[in-house]
């Protein structure tokens, strides 16, 4: 018997009752209630109708012509899809030993017979509260309330259970894409938090929606899953994803997917995602290793590009390990003194003489040897390193300066050039810290050229560039280094505080033989001269360069051609021998 009108059909009750005029008795009770009831006429129907049917609360009479009440209530808690069902027992009397019985083999309440309607269904509505109760917080603790998704725990519980069905051989191959918003934090900072939030509301839904075309689906998820693990981090798993070409269409239909533009708020925002892919193996054991090298596959991704995807190799790991020991070992470098600053001469094309240094870190790992900077550098700027390293490489070369004067006097080079991240200028009161540097150092402020790199200048806020101003003005000089490299404007030169530009590498190299590159090597140089500026060529390598250079007005050189970067005690004995040395070359 089933009480079909039943105002909310997701309400059900299960009655367990041998006698039919119980049977009865019970439903016409319960039919008050909003919520279907079933039932079955022994232990063994009820077990099974409740591991089918999931209901929401159970009665079950405390004897049953098969078995007894207390061996279903047992078999219920020992099931973990029927554990949390509560159970009401129906009792002829309250004996107390009965009742012990009961509350010992997990039931919730009883009820004596004959039934009092009105106490029966007051303890069948506080079981369905409880059942209400248990189910939201059960629902809170594995969705992400954002999105709705399924949490990290809800994921993690998944893919482990695959994991086991897999290496019993019940369950077929899967991958775990694992997916993040490229620039998320941009929209976060220029948008709002609102904004941010409708985005990844909307990415959910896209990305729910994507994955159901790929055959699952976006409710139940009952052949794939999508879920959020936090921030703008989101996991997809795939089931029946056999080979590398599988994986690299789901990647593919995704990004398509995910790639038209979102209307936020009366933003219209275009925005890719990375993704990180990876096949499950027999040698995984559990969900964390599987996240772990999709994270790994995903890193490699972004570092392509925006709106790439990456498979997970072992080579991956090899190479995410290695990068963890390099972080470690960089983050103690400073403290043990590994690093040390090698001294690049800069030459003038007029008089072929030694006009000043570049200082350059190297890194001297006690294992790996000499690492230069294109290695750690960028690491030193993910891990917020870089301003107190570049803090003591400016202490460390205005000191090397101010002894070189001392030794030297007139003979001494004119000036040292320093490197400065966008980090150091971005934080506020670099001032101080080369006023610093200069004070502790007794460096002349007229010895000292800060470089800054043209991508780095024309990205500064207001704030830096009257910093920039102001240090200029104390005596320190302004350098724009890698000029031409970020391919900015020539017309914007004259917005800057600067002082010598340096044009990027690339252009030298192709200046011999290239007539455009010799035409824009003369419109540099021509232009920063009009400006009152002085020029570098950075990477000169050949007479021939030097020859077409020395024809523009080019101001100075630095490159192989001259010297490698040189240790301290190197570019000492450069300075001795600088005469007949650069003259030669």
């Amino acid at each position: 018997m089933q009480y079909e009108d039943a105002k909310d059909p997701a309400r059900r009750i299960l009655v367990i009752e041998g006698s039919t005029v119980s049977r009865s008795v019970l439903g016409e009770h319960l039919q008050r209630l909003d919520a279907v009831v079933s039932f079955a006429d022994s232990g063994q129907e009820g077990l099974t109708f409740a591991k089918r049917e999931r209901p929401d609360v159970i009665l079950v009479d405390l004897n049953l012509p098969d078995i007894s009440g207390l061996d279903v209530c047992a078999k219920l808690k020992a099931n973990p899809f029927t554990a949390r069902i509560p159970v009401i027992f129906i009792i002829e009397s309250e004996r107390r030993e009965d009742v012990v019985r009961i509350f010992e083999t997990g039931g919730l309440d009883c009820v004596t017979m004959p039934i009092d309607g009105s106490i029966l269904r007051a303890r069948v509505e506080s079981a369905l509260r409880m059942r209400d109760l248990m189910r939201r917080l059960s629902r809170e603790a594995t969705t992400d309330r954002l999105t709705g998704l399924p949490n990290r725990a809800t994921l993690l519980n998944q893919v482990n259970d695959r994991i086991a069905r897999l290496r019993r051989g019940r369950a077929p191959s899967f991958a775990l894409l694992f997916l993040d918003i490229d620039r998320f934090k941009v929209v976060n900072d220029s948008l709002g938090h609102e904004v941010g939030d409708q985005l990844l509301r909307q990415f959910a839904r896209r990305l729910g929606g994507a994955v159901e075309i790929l055959g699952g689906s976006y409710e139940r998820y009952d052949r794939h899953l999508v879920s959020r693990l936090g921030g703008d981090e989101f996991v997809v798993i795939l089931d029946e994803i056999e080979n590398l070409a599988d994986a690299h269409a789901a990647a593919d239909s995704l990004m398509n997917s995910l790639a038209r533009p979102h209307e936020l708020l009366g933003h219209t925002l275009t925005t890719l995602a990375s993704i990180g892919v990876v096949l499950s193996e027999p040698e995984y054991l559990n969900a964390s290793d599987m996240l772990r090298d999709a994270d790994t596959a995903l890193y490699r991704a972004k570092a392509r590009g925006r709106g790439c995807h990456a498979i997970f190799d072992k080579r991956m790991r090899a190479e995410a390990l290695d990068r963890l020991e390099m972080e470690a070992g960089l983050r103690q470098a400073l403290g043990q003194h590994q690093f040390e600053i090698h001294y690049q001469p800069i030459i003038s094309l007029k008089t072929g003489r030694l006009d000043g240094f570049e200082a350059l870190i190297r890194w001297n790992h006690p294992i790996r040897g000499l690492i230069p900077p294109d290695t750690f550098i960028p690491m030193a700027e993910e891990l917020a390193l870089i301003v107190p390293i570049g803090e003591w490489v400016l202490h460390v070369a205005c000191d090397q300066m101010r002894a070189w004067r001392e030794q030297f006097a007139e003979a001494c080079p004119s000036h040292i050039n320093v490197n400065v991240s966008k980090a150091q200028l971005a934080t506020g009161g670099f001032i101080d810290t080369v006023r610093g540097a200069l004070v502790a150092t007794g460096c002349d402020p007229s010895m000292l050229q800060i470089e800054i790199t043209e991508s780095v200048i024309m990205e500064l806020p207001e704030h830096a560039t009257c910093e920039l101003e102001e240090i200029r003005s104390s005596g320190v000089m302004i350098c724009m280094d890698d000029f031409g490299k970020g391919l900015s404007s020539l017309s914007c030169l004259h917005k800057f505080p600067l002082d010598v530009l340096k044009i990027d590498r690339d252009f030298i190299a192709h200046t011999e033989g290239r007539r455009e590159y010799a035409a824009i090597n003369n419109a540099i140089i021509t232009l920063a001269h009009h400006l009152g500026m002085a020029v570098v060529a950075e990477g000169v390598e050949t007479e021939g360069q030097v020859a077409q250079l020395q024809a523009l007005a080019c101001d100075y050189a630095q490159g192989f051609l001259f010297s490698r970067p040189l240790s301290a005690d190197a570019a000492t004995d450069c300075i001795v021998h600088s005469e007949d040395r650069f003259q030669a070359a």
